[in-house]
């Protein structure tokens, strides 16, 4: 019955090291350390006992019947307490991690978004650069079918004072007989 988390023989005997009055030892001659029973029978009761051999002695005398009742349903209740304790541990752990995990997540969205927004401005700059480039070439073209149509028209021209049938003179406007 006594709880998993919390030694009580340790607690017992560090709280009452001062108090031991001198040394027992067993029928082999090793000293016997003080240690607590948390029997049923005998809750919390000390005694000098070695882990090796079946010599022992009670240091307190005996517990009345009403502290063998409530101790025993204490350590129950306490190891109770206990196993809550850890059930809101266990569950706050993974609420924890998943908070590490969902921030971890939110950063690395954020820095996801902010990409797509230098994407998008980079995408936007290369439109505006595109259409500067297209309205260049369309006044380009322009140019050059102007200059194409003096070419032709100045080509016309020489044509037509070169050949002997064609004159720009007034009278040259009658036909060859």
């Amino acid at each position: 019955m006594p709880s998993k988390g919390l030694n009580l023989t340790r607690l017992c005997t560090e709280e009452e090291e001062n108090e031991s009055s001198g040394e027992i030892q067993c029928n082999h001659g090793y000293v016997l350390p003080l240690l607590t029973t948390w029997t049923p029978r005998n809750p919390g009761r000390r005694y000098w006992g070695p882990r090796s051999c079946d010599f022992w002695v009670w240091k307190d005398s005996e517990i009345d019947p009403r502290s063998k009742f409530v101790i025993p349903k204490l350590l129950d209740k306490m190891g109770e307490l206990e196993n809550a304790l850890e059930g809101f541990e266990n569950l706050a752990k993974p609420r924890t991690t998943l908070k590490v995990e969902n921030t971890i997540e939110e950063d690395k969205m954020k820095k996801i978004e902010a990409q797509l927004v230098k994407l998008q401005d980079d995408m936007e700059k290369m439109k505006e650069k595109e259409k500067k480039w297209k309205s260049k070439l369309a006044k380009s073209k322009a140019r050059e079918n102007v200059l194409w149509l003096i070419i032709l028209g100045m080509c016309i021209i020489l044509v037509a004072c070169g050949y002997p049938g064609i004159s720009l003179k007034e009278d040259a406007m009658r036909l060859p007989l």
